[in-house]
């Protein structure tokens, strides 16, 4: 029976950077997979067994009585980083909605300009100074 190094981590009762340790020492045999994944003989469970075994009891930790949580828990340090992103973001939404309003006002005087600027006006004919002279 073939395992993913998950699995025969966790049926061996060890973490999956242990199996990994194991497997580049050369202590247990796996074959990688193009993708990057190891695929281990469910036989090599009983070499890992014999591994822990040759560990002294107070040095190994043990992970077949340790439950994993699927989120960490929260700590004072992230509640109180999450609250000041929360603020950050909160101003830079306002700061957004503010240059917003002053791109349309801009936008507004923009348009009102070349209105005004493209209105045909009556050119002004040109005085000559014949026009002014009775003769």
């Amino acid at each position: 029976m073939i395992l993913s190094m998950g699995q025969a981590a966790k049926a061996a009762g060890i973490t999956k950077a242990t199996l990994a340790r194991y497997i580049k020492s050369g202590k247990v045999s796996a074959e990688k997979q193009p993708d990057g994944s190891y695929h281990i003989d469910a036989s090599e469970l009983d070499r890992i067994k014999t591994i822990r075994a040759t560990i002294p009891a107070d040095t190994r930790t043990n992970t077949s009585d340790v439950k994993q949580s699927d989120t960490p828990r929260d700590t004072g340090v992230s509640q109180r980083e999450y609250h000041l992103m929360e603020q950050l973001l909160q101003e830079k939404e306002r700061l957004i909605a503010e240059l917003q309003t002053e791109r349309d006002a801009w936008r507004s005087q923009a348009q009102t300009l070349l209105l005004t600027a493209g209105e045909k006006k009556e050119p002004e004919k040109p005085r000559r100074w014949w026009h002014w002279r009775k003769s």
